[in-house]
């Protein structure tokens, strides 16, 4: 079963700022998965292959339209060393999203036992009523603490 990370939510106004300390975490971003098209919004964690492989191919949308035959292999993530963070916004129109790629991530930092995960707001995918559905999934070292997302809640859509 998938699991879902907590949230935990961040009011943002004007005048705000998010205290970042001095424990960042460095990832990378998975720009290459491209085929994923999420149709409820959400923030996920895979922490095993079974559950990436399980989300990935429920979601799976070939960016050339039909399935193909065979299927292509699964997005490779070494799960024994690296833990899988998405952001999926869903289904939304615009033109300006770079096959579907956004980066709304603003940073990933160590606090406690916590690995914090702070999502920005979307901006403006332009005037075209083409749908994508824009996401960031990124790759951490992997860690026993817990994931909490803060700021902007994907599922919560504006």
């Amino acid at each position: 079963m998938l699991k879902i990370a907590s949230l935990a939510l961040i009011i943002i106004g004007i005048g705000v700022q998010t205290s970042v300390g001095q424990d960042l975490v460095r990832y990378e971003s998975r720009s290459d998965i491209i085929s994923v098209a999420v149709s409820e919004p959400g923030a996920y964690v895979f922490d095993s292959i079974d559950e990436w492989k399980a989300f990935f191919w429920a979601n799976y949308k070939n960016p050339h339209g039909l399935r193909p035959q065979p299927l292509p292999p699964l997005p490779w993530v070494d799960f024994k060393k690296k833990l899988l963070i998405g952001v999926f916004w869903g289904p939304r129109s615009g033109c300006k999203t770079n096959n579907h790629h956004v980066e709304r991530i603003r940073y990933v930092e160590r606090k406690g036992d916590r690995l914090i995960v702070d999502i920005g707001p979307i901006g403006d995918l332009g005037l075209c009523r083409a749908m994508s559905n824009p996401m960031q999934l990124i790759e951490v070292p992997r860690i026993t603490e817990e994931v909490v997302f803060t700021g902007v809640d994907p599922a919560k859509r504006p």
